[in-house]
């Protein structure tokens, strides 16, 4: 099931999760870091900072080689230039900011929410 490889034998529900197309560890939660709102392997998070939440992962990576697809919603007209970005990467947490763009190089914000899925092989 992990080299996803063969093509003649059908997978378990209960063994898909190892499949390298199957994401790992994902999640939602609210701007301030303080709510999960719905998730799978995670075993919390913490609002690190203004514009920074902190993901502890249930079942850790084997490494911190993987793949994190960080994102941040906003409804707010006045926050079309957010963007974020994933640090600090380990086995079993990240950390995924948020910023405002701003004519230098941008100011750590609070969005509405953020959501996370990450890809990578685990223990």
């Amino acid at each position: 099931q992990e080299t996803g490889s063969l093509t003649t034998v059908y997978t378990s529900p209960g063994r898909q999760h190892f499949h390298p197309a199957a994401s790992k560890c994902w999640g939602q939660a609210t701007g301030d870091g303080t709510t999960l709102n719905v998730s799978y392997n995670v075993t919390s998070i913490g609002d690190t900072g203004t514009g920074q939440l902190t993901v502890t992962i249930a079942t850790d990576f084997s490494s911190a080689n993987y793949s994190i697809v960080p994102g941040i919603e906003t409804s707010a007209a006045a926050n079309a230039g957010m963007y974020c970005t994933s640090e600090s990467h380990a086995a079993g947490s990240f950390i995924i900011e948020s910023w405002q763009a701003d004519a230098t190089d941008g100011i750590l914000t609070d969005p509405d929410s953020y959501s996370w899925a990450c890809f990578g092989d685990h223990v």
